[in-house]
């Protein structure tokens, strides 16, 4: 009779969303119901029937009450049914309670609420209940109402294992627990989100929500997910740790049987289709886990085991999704309904494990993947493009909780949910870190690649969500607070990142080339958004394949020899991939002057002369350029002298490489008379594309005495101007002693040693065994012929053309081990890897692969003709298998 009494008011409190006016409408028509001693006569019916209930199974209870025979467990079963029915209408009951006073913490206006985000952030711009909601919250409290139910539906007599698959009344009763269960988990979210703002009665409704059978209910609806996704626990997760509650014996039934058993029609006792009412239910059972989690008074602390079990419980929901599952979950197929609640956004803002956020992860890219192949729409979160909210949802929250919690490389694993490096490891290679981190780059640039040919309003959304996706994994694959092998795995997030590099590279030589009103538009575009998003995780990419060769940790080790090996040839392919990628938007940038170029480093002749030109250019000016972000011009200030020490270190530390010295040399020779830009013009204008270094003399020499010299001598680097006088004074006397100044020069640098001599306003290192004399009349020399360049100089300087490109036979190139298509012009994202794609090896030099014959046809054509005859007529070696 209450269940039908419960009804239509339970369905009106099912709305899309929280209404001040509906909590009035709920609480004033069924008044009574609301009434403290009504609420405690149901605590008490519910307490009072699980005990009867628990007492009636006992057989020694069933002789003292005359159960003789065949009787006694046939009344016991009836009393237990009983229980499970009557835990349904309590637990129904308690729901409408506590969703009434979710209602009264909304705003009379229509503002939207459809996050859990958003009714915790209403919840604490509203004042603490007042009147009837105090009234509805105190009672509640008073009453001891949710730990009645919780113990109802845990002390409800488990049905005979061995009868229950034929006897229809046990049946009955495992699905009013279910129902129950569900309804409950429901109550429990909504009275942990108004927990704050329940006044005089918050002590009364943190002490509810910490007793042991609310707290043991919670676990045993964790568990069940986790039966639901065939996720076993581990070793001591077994056991129920919190309190004295009971353990709850629905999931070991449901594990013990093989299937779901069907908790919503009564008709059915295992159901052939529960995607839909399935989904809805373990939507619940998420929602209520981050707020039992985080919105709790300091006196009422996360329950351990619960927070324990956070991790798996995402791993089960990856697992249904996977279709890894308990018999009949999610049948016939996933409806991504799930998805559709702000459970998994809200775990991931609170969550306190790696584990949890790298689970988070896998689970948003098979959204996005779902959503990319047409499984499900794409949703929207209700922001504005520019609210920096957006990156609290779907793949950039997930990405966004995994940085907050390791961005300090000292971090411990304790403070990311492990007890040492090894189980951080080991759990994060469970969760599949570094193969979603590749994943989600993948599903980010086809998104891209998607939106921009199609124009499709969701995918230009989809996008849109998935814009910062390159530069959130660039920052966690830098995270030292994380194991190098479980973050970056066999290199193949570098190697999807390195891919997208040359492809962007690729489009803006085109670009270049074309040489249109329209091309030149597209360009702009593209360098705005490729500085802001691609552009920033070069570094951080650098930094990790840095941590590579420290670590030892490509194939063959520290001091192994040369290898093709995939492992060392991936690096090798990331390191020169970003080099030109650099390069490339470095010299383009220079010409368009967008604010904020990224630091650049350790780089070849062309990259160098890329800073150079940057520095020529003043590109760091703020420009109001596309794409610009708050503070740009802020720390626009800081790059010149930054960027112009960093040119100083690559520069003297390749001219104390033993094989480079001779070749750098080369590139800061003096090229004779003439201003700075008609020098380095003339220079790169004489030599063909993939000429020998001789082509490429004197390329930097005027690029780095008349832009970043003057830069570093007037900075805090000083320093390092008088390393870059030495550095060219070496180049121009000489090759004899070029090679040992420069090794004295790199260690000036790294210790601070030396005897710095100033001449006129130029300051250069001298060291013992040098002519003072002549060192002096270098330097005089050279600040006449300075001072009598032209200003016309710095727009040739910044339009000549950069060095070509040194001529490299494909045999020491080519990376024959490394499993990616070698066309850089290859827009192919299908697979979670670069090693899932069809890739076949060209068949006359065996040094390259590709993903499809419009990729090699297209590579053919664009060079790769001369380089493979050339391999070939050396002799091709066979492919590594």
């Amino acid at each position: 009779m209450l269940e039908r009494v419960l009804t239509p008011f339970a369905s009106c409190a099912r709305g899309p969303r929280p209404s001040r006016e509906r909590a009035e409408l709920l609480y004033r028509l069924p008044a009574p119901l609301w009434e403290p001693g009504f609420m405690v006569l149901m605590a008490g019916l519910a307490t009072a029937t699980a005990d009867f209930a628990e007492a009636t199974a006992r057989p020694e209870v069933q002789r003292v009450l005359g159960m003789r025979g065949a009787q006694g467990p046939i009344a016991a079963s009836t009393d237990a049914d009983s229980c499970a029915e009557v835990a349904v209408v309590c637990a129904q009951y308690a729901g409408l309670a506590c969703s009434t006073l979710v209602d009264f913490t909304a705003p009379r206006v229509g503002v939207a609420l459809d996050s859990l985000q958003a009714l915790a952030a209403a919840a604490t711009a509203q004042a603490a209940l007042a009147g009837e909601g105090v009234a509805l919250a105190s009672a509640l409290a008073e009453s001891q109402l949710l730990p009645a139910v919780a113990g109802a539906i845990l002390r409800t007599p488990a049905p005979e294992f061995q009868r229950i698959r034929d006897d229809e009344d046990l049946q009955t009763r495992a699905r009013d627990v279910a129902r129950a269960s569900t309804a409950f988990a429901g109550a429990l979210m909504a009275a942990i989100l108004v927990l704050p703002r329940t006044g005089s009665a918050a002590a009364g409704f943190a002490a509810a929500l910490s007793h042991p059978d609310v707290v043991a209910l919670q676990e045993g609806l964790a568990e069940r997910l986790l039966v639901h996704g065939a996720v076993a626990l581990k070793r001591g997760e077994e056991a129920a740790g919190s309190g004295e509650g009971c353990r709850w014996w629905l999931p070991e039934v449901e594990a013990r049987l093989g299937h779901v058993i069907n908790g919503v029609r009564q008709d059915a006792w295992r159901p052939e289709e529960t995607g839909s009412w399935l989904e809805q239910v373990h939507e619940i059972m998420l929602g209520a886990l981050p707020s039992a989690l985080c919105a709790r008074p300091p006196a009422a602390p996360p329950p351990a085991r619960l927070k324990a079990l956070e991790p798996r419980v995402l791993e089960a929901v990856h697992r249904l999704f996977c279709g890894k599952v308990l018999g009949g979950a999610y049948a016939p197929q996933p409806t991504w309904r799930l998805f559709q609640a702000p459970a998994l956004d809200g775990i991931m803002e609170v969550t306190g494990r790696a584990e949890s956020a790298a689970w988070g992860l896998a689970l948003q890219a098979l959204l996005a993947e779902a959503q990319l192949g047409g499984q499900c729409r794409v949703m929207d979160c209700g922001l504005a493009d520019e609210d920096p909210m957006r990156l609290l949802y779907g793949m950039a929250g997930a990405l966004n909780a995994m940085n907050r919690l390791a961005m300090d490389p000292s971090c411990a694993p304790q403070s990311l949910g492990a007890s040492s490096p090894k189980e951080l490891q080991a759990q994060l290679t469970r969760a599949g870190l570094a193969a979603s981190l590749d994943h989600a780059l993948r599903l980010a640039f086809t998104a891209a690649d998607r939106a921009a040919i199609t124009g499709d309003p969701e995918l230009r959304g989809l996008a849109r969500d998935m814009a910062e996706v390159p530069l959130q994994v660039g920052q966690v694959l830098a995270c030292k607070a994380l194991p190098l092998a479980a973050r970056c795995g066999s290199g193949g997030a570098l190697v999807t990142l390195a891919k997208r590099c040359c492809m962007m590279a690729q489009r803006l030589q085109d670009l270049e080339a074309a040489g249109t009103a329209e091309a030149r538009r597209e360009e702009r575009e593209l360098l705005a958004g490729i500085i802001h998003r691609l552009m920033p995780a070069t570094p951080k990419c650098l930094r990790t394949l840095a941590e590579f060769k420290d670590a030892g940790l490509s194939t063959g080790g520290k001091d192994a020899g040369p290898s093709t090996t995939p492992g060392r040839e991936a690096l090798a392919f990331v390191g020169r991939s970003l080099c030109l990628f650099v390069t490339q938007v470095a010299s383009r940038a220079a010409l368009r002057r967008l604010s904020a170029p990224q630091l650049l480093a350790c780089q070849p002749h062309r990259l160098l002369a890329a800073g150079c030109k940057l520095l020529c250019a003043n590109v760091a000016a703020p420009s109001g350029s596309v794409g610009a972000r708050p503070g740009d011009a802020d720390k626009a200030g800081d790059l010149p002298p930054m960027l112009a020490s960093m040119v100083v270190e690559t520069a003297v530390t390749l001219a104390a490489h033993p094989q480079l010295s001779t070749q750098v040399r080369t590139w800061l020779e003096p090229l004779g008379e003439g201003g700075g830009g008609t020098r380095a013009a003339a220079a790169a204008e004489a030599a063909p594309a993939g000429a020998d270094e001789s082509s490429t003399r004197g390329c930097l020499e005027p690029l780095l005495r008349e832009w970043v010299l003057p830069r570093v001598q007037s900075s805090e680097f000083g320093g390092s101007g008088a390393v870059l006088q030495s550095l060219l004074r070496a180049a121009a006397a000489g090759e004899a002693q070029f090679r040992s100044q420069a090794l004295a020069l790199a260690q000036d640098l790294q210790r601070g040693l030396g005897i710095v001599v100033r001449v006129k306003g130029s300051e250069t290192a001298f060291y013992p065994g040098m002519n003072l004399a002549a060192l002096v009349a270098h330097e005089l020399a050279q600040e006449e012929e300075a001072q009598a360049a032209s200003s016309s100089d710095v727009a040739a300087l910044v339009a000549a053309p950069l060095p070509p490109p040194l001529a490299v036979p494909l045999a020491e190139a080519a990376f024959p081990g490394l499993r990616a298509c070698a066309n850089p012009a290859c827009m192919s994202y299908g697979g979670r890897s670069e090693a899932d794609l069809p890739l076949k090896h060209c068949s006359r030099c065996k040094r390259v692969r590709y993903c499809g014959s419009a990729c090699q046809a297209a590579h053919w054509k664009a060079g790769h003709k001369h380089d493979c005859q050339a391999a070939g007529a050396a002799g091709a070696a066979a492919l590594p298998s």
